[in-house]
């Protein structure tokens, strides 16, 4: 992700993430949120969709994920429960069951 411009030099509407008073902008939280150590998303693939979990921590990441699919409807399915341990590596992905 490259930051096209992370501040302003005077108060403007733009796409900065930071204003001119140095407030910062709702883009500085998103910002944040997509460079945090560990992040979980569900990612399509060929197959379905998988969910994807990095971890670029020094530590350890362990975690019971609990996965629940709603439909249109609003009818969810059970509960996909899967204790997992995810060591410091660039990507794990794991494939979810489409019942």
């Amino acid at each position: 992700m490259i930051v096209w411009q992370l501040n302003d030099c005077w108060p403007v509407i733009s796409w900065a993430a930071v204003d001119g008073d140095g407030r910062r902008k709702p883009l500085w939280y998103a910002l944040r949120r997509s460079y945090a150590d560990r992040l979980l998303t569900i990612q399509p693939t060929g197959a379905g969709l998988a969910l994807v979990a990095v971890n670029d921590s020094t530590s350890p990441w362990h975690a019971t994920l609990a996965v629940n699919r709603q439909d249109f409807h609003g009818t969810f399915t059970p509960a996909d429960l899967r204790p997992s341990t995810l060591r410091r590596a660039p990507a794990r992905r794991g494939r979810l069951t489409q019942d």
